[in-house]
């Protein structure tokens, strides 16, 4: 027996690999079993991109027809078949078992009025039942939107495929691309601190000076909950979500303006300057100086 397999627009006949199938009960069963056996994918195709924000990603990943060259076999022996349903705005996958049957189950029951004269309900109440065919022995990855309607045709099929290769993966548990999602978590948890640490850093020299013990009481609170977490002996997190040398840097200027002098520039390089008046002098604190501020 022979499978077709489409990879680059080059047609390759491959014979299938001649296994003992083995029968399960359910599809729980047949996927345990189909794990079980399944190594680790190569991720042989490579993609880059640019987020909303400017960041550039980049990751590999394993192509569809790479995916499905291998797991064929497998998902035979096991008694499992996949098939994907594309919608107008969704692909879904759906992974069913040798034993699938449809079965008629009841989803609702309501009643109604056999006859109503005048306001009045004769004759008791009808109760109506409705039925739908649902699958045993049937796993469904959920929908995954796409957008069919606005985009090129080229586009449109790109969605698709990555939306097969999603689902995919995501029914039966394979890893088909590098994980990606904490960098971007974190990077972008590092672009709202930063956005953060300049919001207060500008409202810090815009304060009156009236404001300025407020905010520093502030500030020391927010920088004894960053050392604690960051030190392992806290589990409240800082309201600002800032590191603590950014909380001694908002310190440090805090304390100048208080103390009527113009805002420092503090020896980090990795955050921001801030903007000083033209021909106004300037501190320059190293971060041995930051550090023993408090």
């Amino acid at each position: 027996m022979y499978l077709l397999f489409v990879n680059e627009d080059k047609i390759i006949m491959e014979e299938k690999t001649k296994m003992e199938k083995v029968v399960h009960k359910n599809v729980y069963e047949a996927l345990s079993a189909f794990q079980g056996e399944l190594q680790p994918i190569e991720k042989n195709s490579e993609v880059n991109f640019k987020t909303k924000a400017g960041e550039l990603v980049n990751f590999k990943y394993s192509a569809l027809g790479d995916v499905m060259k291998i797991i064929y076999p497998l998902l035979a022996k096991h008694g499992l078949a996949v098939r994907h349903e594309l919608g107008e705005k969704s692909v879904e996958c759906i992974v069913t078992h040798e034993t699938a049957e449809g079965k008629e189950m009841k989803v609702s029951a309501s009643f109604d009025p056999q006859n109503t004269v005048g306001g009045h309900t004769e004759g008791g109440m009808k109760r109506e039942e409705k039925y739908e065919t649902v699958m045993t022995n049937e796993l469904r990855s959920g929908k995954l939107a796409i957008d069919t309607l606005k985009a090129e045709m080229k586009e449109v099929g790109a969605q698709i495929t990555y939306a097969r290769r999603y689902t995919l993966g995501l029914v039966l548990g394979l890893a088909t691309e590098e994980d990606k999602d904490a960098v971007l978590f974190e990077q972008g948890n590092k672009n709202l601190a930063n956005f953060a640490f300049n919001q207060t850093k500008t409202a810090l020299e815009k304060a009156k000076v009236g404001e300025l013990d407020t905010q520093v009481a502030f500030l020391e609170k927010e920088l004894a909950l960053a050392e604690a977490l960051e030190a392992g002996t806290g589990k409240k997190a800082p309201s600002l979500g800032l590191k603590a040398k950014q909380y001694q840097e908002l310190l440090v200027i805090a304390k100048a303006r208080k103390e009527g002098k113009s805002a420092p520039i503090t020896g980090s390089a990795s955050l921001p300057d801030a903007p000083f008046e033209e021909g106004a002098p300037i501190d320059i604190l190293s971060d041995e100086e930051v550090a023993g501020i408090k």
